[in-house]
């Protein structure tokens, strides 16, 4: 089974599979020329403890390494990245931070998890909308299923721990000790009831993700691609995770969509057509505009001339909305 299947076997439940775009094909030759200008590209001769990573991370994925071309940018920043715009080719950047931080198992980890954006083609996929309530459900989802790929990159589930709790701190061996269930304790002192402070994330807390991989960890296709019996199905294992992550993240914005869609079809029905006017441009021109800052806006009437919503997230309470619905 090849990469891309093997990716496909393991896509978590709400990481949807969506319809291919056709992106700019002069990008990826743009964006790569400046990386060559400015940065290092991993190699057998420059960098061959990287390169040794790429070769042994595509090994474990059945992916071939020459699809890839990775480069080290200079920056204090721990970040990695997967840009692609097709399924014959992509690009993988690391920062300096990143590589002095992680031994090179770790990093095996980091590469494994980008390159699943590539294998499942993330950067391809044609999104409706970027700042919809749906579309960073799906973006979270995305992350639980490329740490899944890291995992299967690195086969050792207390190495992609290890990766991701410095990634978060950027903290050493000196500093931790890598105590995942004292780290997984610290939800006990999350109150689910402010979930708005992740809704408008692309990405999963780091500690969901560490109890998302763990569920994994303990699935029949895992288990059994490191030649191990036993396990519970991916389905079941799914379920529990979506349940954390309505816990804490996502329930409330799930609900919201079910609303939505029950107005939208109220709306065909009931509302004039000065109101549906209304809605089409909060949805199409404000609600964009709110929610790269954090928040979100509801149509609730429209009455005598004055138009009431409801504004949700960092909009709710923030005395600047008054200002921004006047603009």
């Amino acid at each position: 089974m090849d990469g891309f299947k093997l990716a496909e076997t393991i896509r978590y439940i709400d990481d949807t599979k969506l319809k291919l775009g056709k992106p700019d094909p002069q990008f990826l030759i743009r964006y790569e020329n400046q990386l060559a200008l400015n940065s290092i590209k991993i190699s057998k001769e420059i960098t061959p403890d990287l390169q040794n990573s790429i070769d042994q991370v595509c090994k474990n994925l059945n992916l071939e390494s020459n699809l890839i071309n990775a480069y080290i940018t200079s920056s204090s920043e721990i970040q990695a990245g997967c840009i692609s715009d097709s399924k014959d080719k992509c690009i993988i950047t690391l920062t300096s931070a990143v590589i002095n931080l992680l031994s090179n198992n770790e990093i095996n980890f980091i590469i494994g998890h980008e390159l699943g954006h590539f294998l499942l083609h993330h950067n391809i996929e044609e999104i409706i909308s970027e700042d919809s309530s749906e579309t960073f459900i799906k973006k979270r989802a995305q992350e639980i299923s490329v740490d899944r790929i890291g995992l299967l990159a690195c086969k050792n589930l207390d190495v992609s721990i290890r990766a991701i709790m410095k990634s978060l701190s950027g903290l050493n061996e000196k500093y931790l000790t890598f105590d995942m269930r004292s780290f997984l304790d610290q939800l006990d002192n999350i109150n689910p009831s402010y979930q708005d402070l992740g809704q408008f994330s692309s990405h999963p807390s780091f500690i969901l993700r560490v109890k998302a991989l763990l569920r994994f960890s303990l699935s029949d296709l895992y288990l059994n691609h490191i030649q191990e019996a036993g396990g519970s199905s991916i389905n079941d294992i799914d379920k529990l995770i979506q349940r954390d992550l309505d816990k804490y993240v996502d329930m409330q914005i799930r609900d919201d969509i079910n609303k939505d869609k029950n107005v939208q079809t109220k709306a065909q029905q009931n509302y004039t057509e000065i109101e549906k006017k209304i809605i089409h441009i909060l949805e199409t021109k404000v609600k964009p505009a709110v929610a790269r800052d954090g928040g979100d806006i509801k149509f609730e009437e429209f009455k005598n001339g004055v138009v009431k919503v409801k504004l949700q997230g960092s909009c709710s309470g923030c005395p600047s909305s008054t200002m921004t619905l006047k603009q």
